[in-house]
């Protein structure tokens, strides 16, 4: 499972967690929505003035800032450099401090620190075998308190699957045309997918997605192994149940 460089798909090196990333999935990250899924944080993770927040695999800080704007003490953990600028960046320019750290999502290096921990947008998964994603949970277990919360949001499987595309096409405003080709296996649950986006320039970049899809049986037991008990589950963050409509796994854990 690696990219025509050899390298993971999620490295850095592959130059999608950059330009190409706000290109491919801007429409899916407007920063509208963000409020509401700061308020939805904030009730679930039982959040107080002052709380450790934990967001693992921050990215850019859509998440991290606000959090930090509303008084929290967060820290951001991330793969992209790239990325923990723009987080670093946009921290300075709303006048709050972000604790940033440049790492793996399987090394977290903190133990009985955080009230709270999230990982949002479809960030779990992404790592090539079960037993890798689980050393994710594990370690988030790790970093909280007893009693801390943790709250993962990723894509709802049924629905992906239910409405399944193997092959797809988009055009963007600037003429850039993208061509999707997936492929799901049913044996090992992973989804892998190529986007070939070709410039007006004549240019041609090529991308590698590919994510582990657990259903929400599947997260619960990997939770519990890593000491944490699932106690809410959500289809979105209006709190609707997850259904086969709705596009989100919204679960919220303990740890024991």
């Amino acid at each position: 499972m690696s990219n025509e460089k050899d390298v993971p798909w999620y490295s850095e090196e592959t130059g999608l967690f950059g330009e190409m990333y706000f290109k491919i999935f801007g429409e899916n990250i407007n920063s509208r929505v963000t409020p509401d899924e700061i308020a939805f944080l904030e009730k679930q993770l039982n959040l107080k003035p002052g709380s450790a927040v934990f967001d693992l695999c921050c990215g850019y800080g859509r998440h991290s800032v606000e959090l930090a704007k509303r008084g929290y003490n967060v820290t951001g953990q991330d793969l992209s450099s790239n990325f923990l600028k723009m987080a670093e960046d946009a921290a300075a320019k709303e006048g709050v401090k972000l604790n940033l750290v440049h790492d793996d999502m399987r090394s977290i290096g903190f133990e009985n620190e955080f009230d709270a921990a999230i990982i949002m947008f479809s960030s779990f998964g992404v790592l090539e075998t079960d037993e890798e994603n689980q050393k994710v949970l594990n370690g988030i277990a790790r970093s909280l308190k007893k009693g801390g919360r943790f709250v993962i949001d990723t894509a709802n499987r049924d629905k992906i699957i239910r409405q399944y595309l193997p092959k797809d096409h988009r055009y963007h405003e600037d003429g850039t045309i993208e061509i999707i080709d997936r492929n799901f296996d049913h044996v090992s649950g992973y989804h892998n997918e190529t986007r070939k986006l070709f410039f007006l320039d004549g240019s041609i970049k090529e991308f590698s997605i590919i994510l582990r899809f657990y259903t929400v049986p599947e997260l619960k037991v990997m939770l519990n192994k890593a000491g944490l008990k699932l106690i809410e589950t959500y289809g979105d963050f209006d709190y609707n149940p997850i259904s086969l409509s709705t596009p989100r796994y919204i679960l919220i854990a303990e740890k024991t």
